[in-house]
């Protein structure tokens, strides 16, 4: 049973590790893309748009990022270790995400940051169920013989 939560573990950690990396790159070389999800219903001018790319640039090279952080805590045998980067992760995506909804309800966003809204919540919901359901023995990596 712990084997199993555990490769279900390392699956989100994939998962995520995946995601970073397209997200990250795709900010840093086209960070336009996301302009898509950000503010449709507002006019911007041109130093607005440079702004926003730079912004863009700089988080994407935190997600990016996010995903070699992601990869050596899955290959972490430390329990405390990898619980500590589901608790922290969840907390982040969670706050992500409620920002993301305030957001979308004062109606600064276009209607494609919904696509960013529940992909957030699901990365919170994911990494809070490892928080508030499973063990710590979940986190351990265990011999050669649990992999």
């Amino acid at each position: 049973m712990r084997t199993q939560a555990r490769k279900r573990l390392d699956n989100l950690f994939l998962a995520h590790m995946i995601s970073a990396i397209g997200c990250g790159t795709i900010c840093l070389l086209q960070p336009r893309l996301f302009l898509l999800f950000l503010h449709e219903t507002l006019p911007m001018n041109q130093a607005g748009l440079e702004v926003s790319e730079t912004i863009i640039r700089l988080y994407g090279s935190l997600i990016f990022a996010q995903a070699m952080l992601v990869k050596n805590t899955r290959d972490s045998s430390d329990p405390k270790v990898r619980k500590s980067f589901v608790e922290a992760y969840a907390v982040a995506f969670g706050l992500t995400s409620l920002t993301l909804l305030y957001a979308q309800f004062i109606e600064h966003f276009s209607v494609y940051n919904w696509i960013n809204v529940i992909f957030f919540m699901c990365l919170c919901f994911g990494y809070s169920y490892f928080v508030f359901v499973e063990k710590i023995s979940t986190f351990s990596l265990g011999d050669d013989s649990d992999k």
